[in-house]
């Protein structure tokens, strides 16, 4: 365990999170409350999951919440 520990707050990003767990090299990562309160922990493992889904599910997602409705054909 890293003293003192490497935590999360809830809002932080997937992309924020992984960031975290690459720089500081833990395996898992608290996710505390704005007290320090444990909420829950996010492992490597769930942080990898967001890939392992097919193309078409990933590039769905792309569209829906990167490119702008707008400029869509």
């Amino acid at each position: 365990m890293n003293t003192p520990a490497v935590t999360v707050h809830p809002g932080a990003t997937l992309a924020q999170a992984a960031r975290i767990t690459a720089i500081r090299r833990v395996k898992r990562l608290p996710v505390v409350d704005d007290e320090g309160m444990l909420q829950g922990i996010v492992r490597r493992a769930d942080l990898l999951k967001v890939f392992l889904r097919p193309d078409e599910e990933i590039e769905e997602e792309v569209s829906r919440t990167v490119v702008s409705p707008s400029s869509r054909p």
